[in-house]
């Protein structure tokens, strides 16, 4: 942290090699951290993810 601010996650291509089964874990993973710390994806690929397989937010 710089002077108590968060810095940004910036994320370039992390599962360019990855399956299908795999990137979806990995969302997964990015959607609960995202709630902590801001991320920012960048990708040239296409998902094929809708957002209800990669995340689950609870009703507010």
């Amino acid at each position: 942290m710089i002077a108590g601010n968060k810095i940004p996650v910036f994320l370039d291509d992390v599962f360019a090699h990855y399956d299908e089964e795999r990137t979806r874990k990995g969302f997964l993973f990015l959607s609960e951290y995202s709630r902590l710390d801001q991320v920012i994806f960048f990708t040239c690929h296409r998902y094929s993810l809708t957002e209800d397989q990669c995340t689950d937010f609870p009703e507010q």
